[in-house]
């Protein structure tokens, strides 16, 4: 809770720096957040797009596009003040870390079975 909180209040002091430095009104701070939280999903849509071989690196690609979605729920909450964004970012941390685990679940037993951690070595898994 402590590393939460600090962490609060780290962005909070981030954002009302920011707010002095480069005074933008809240429709014009959201626009540039949402751009900002688009183009990292963005980023990782195009890791699943062009590494279609090797599992870990789609596997970080589906992480990063859960980090630009969560990034819209916790900038939406310190700009709204709407308590629920949060909530809404905690239940998604919570699948994408059991998303993450069962991924590297399987990719540990395939490669146990085959040395090789490429899709061609889940064809075996199909039964």
């Amino acid at each position: 809770m402590l590393v939460f909180t600090s962490f609060y209040f780290l962005v909070l002091n981030f954002l009302e720096v920011l707010g002095t430095l480069l005074p933008l009104p809240n429709d014009m701070l959201m626009f540039w957040t949402l751009s900002l939280c688009f183009y990292i999903f963005l980023i990782g849509a195009f890791g699943i797009i062009f590494n279609r071989k090797n599992i870990i690196m789609l596997m970080v690609s589906v992480e990063v596009m859960f980090l630009g979605i969560n990034l819209v729920f916790i900038f939406s909450f310190f700009i709204n003040g709407a308590a629920i964004a949060l909530i809404y970012a905690l239940i998604i941390l919570s699948l994408a870390a059991a998303e993450a685990a069962i991924g590297f679940g399987l990719l540990v037993v395939s490669f146990r079975n085959k040395p090789n951690i490429e899709f061609k070595a889940f064809n075996r898994l199909k039964g």
